[in-house]
């Protein structure tokens, strides 16, 4: 009987041994996955910053190129139409080191 009983014993300590092993790998592949799912969330969010980059970038250019035109026929004797481009490189710049540059580091 005494032979049994320690038999069981050794088995219940083997069945919670590998139990354990089972819950320890399903932690890792949790993990692994949120690391994924969050390196996939990351590459989304430049890949959409960078579309919106290249979208602004044409339409500041065209914008821009329209409105000196304009400024330029209209007040040819005044100078202000030529500090409208200042504006514009600057939001550019900033549109551009956020897609590009270390601003997605910032945001995480």
């Amino acid at each position: 009987m005494g032979s049994s009983a320690s038999k069981s014993e050794h088995e219940a300590k083997i069945w919670h041994e590998e139990l354990a092993e089972m819950q320890r790998i399903q932690m890792e592949r949790q993990i692994e996955l949120q690391n994924m799912m969050w390196e996939r969330t990351m590459a989304l969010s430049a890949a959409r910053t960078r579309d919106s980059f290249v979208f602004l970038t044409a339409i500041g250019v065209i914008v821009s190129f329209a409105s000196l035109t304009t400024l330029a026929r209209t007040y040819p004797k005044t100078h202000l139409w030529k500090i409208l481009p200042v504006g514009i490189v600057f939001a550019a710049g900033y549109h551009f080191r956020r897609a590009y540059g270390h601003e997605l580091i910032d945001v995480t």
